[in-house]
Parts: C-alpha cells; structure tokens; sequence
C-alpha cells in the first residue's frame, strides 16, 4: 500500500508501454485513470490525474491495486471471495479476448455490478432473470457488441457504497 493515511499515487512506477492504438472511433486508453480518479475523487487535471499512463500494461493493474490498498478479485479463482466482500465501490475490469483488450470501469455498488453480472466469465445477466439498470450495466452498447466477460473487480473496503 502507498501510504498509510489516503491513497495517492505518489511512488507508483508504471511497466514500459508501447503507445495505445485506438481501434473504434471515440476509443482511448485512459478508463484505468477515470476509474481511479472517480472511486477515490481525484479531480481531472489533479496531480493524481496527471500521473496515469495511456493503455497502461495489463499486469500493472494488480500492482497498482496493491499500492493502492485496494482488494483485487480474479476470475474464476476469487470468485466466491468477492461475492462475501461486495458492499463497497470499486472497479470493474471486462475484457474483451478477441481484442486482446481490457477496460475498466468504476462501479459505485459492486452488490449492483453483481447482480447485473452474476455469473464469472459468463454473459451478464437477462430482464428475463431479474430486475436491471440495463442489459449489461455499467457497460454500454459500444462494449456490450464485443463480448465483454467480467475478468477482475477492484475494491475499495475503506469505503462503503456511494450514491449514484
């Protein structure tokens, strides 16, 4: 973890990058950076914003959770972990295998992200299943085309659910 009172960037090496390609029109590589910045109120333009790195490495994700004092839960392995650990904010990680691409998201609730994705590495769940923000949420049609699979939850225990 960085530090002992809140969390900061300050320390945090990123892995050497090649620079990000996008493939869709509007695409970039800075969700990592929105998701941080939004679970823990870093501003854009705030220091804290300023020390990302576009289409950061994959494998950097778990260390910056580490460093960030934040619990990362894997698929299908800490699966059942996280279903004891959801009444928090965090950030969900879908990936997209046929892309060779990630992306991450934050989620206010991951009680909410849970039962809109109920399953490891499976479809979300259906309106003929239950009751949903939408099909999919929190992603949108521009992602939900491409075969999302939930690969990893980041979350923040220090915290407990936000209001959306």
């Amino acid at each position: 973890m960085s530090t002992v009172g809140a969390p900061t960037m300050e320390g945090f090496e990123w892995s050497p990058s090649a620079p990000y390609i996008a493939i869709e029109p509007g695409e970039n590589g800075w969700c990592l950076r929105d998701a941080v910045c939004k679970l823990f109120g870093w501003r854009p333009g705030s220091s804290e914003w300023f020390r990302f790195v576009e289409g950061p490495q994959g494998r950097d994700t778990p260390r910056l959770a580490a460093h960030l004092g934040l619990m990362n839960f894997e698929f299908p392995q800490d699966w059942n972990d996280l279903i004891k650990r959801t009444a928090h904010p965090g950030i969900a990680v879908f990936d997209f295998h046929v892309y060779r691409k990630s992306h991450a998201i934050y989620v206010y609730d991951v009680q909410a992200l849970i039962h809109h994705w109920p399953r490891p590495l499976r479809p979300p769940a259906t309106t003929d299943e239950r009751w949903l923000f939408w099909y999919g949420w929190p992603l949108t049609y521009q992602h939900l085309i491409r075969g999302p699979e939930l690969g990893a939850v980041l979350v923040d225990e220090r915290q407990l659910p936000h209001n959306e």
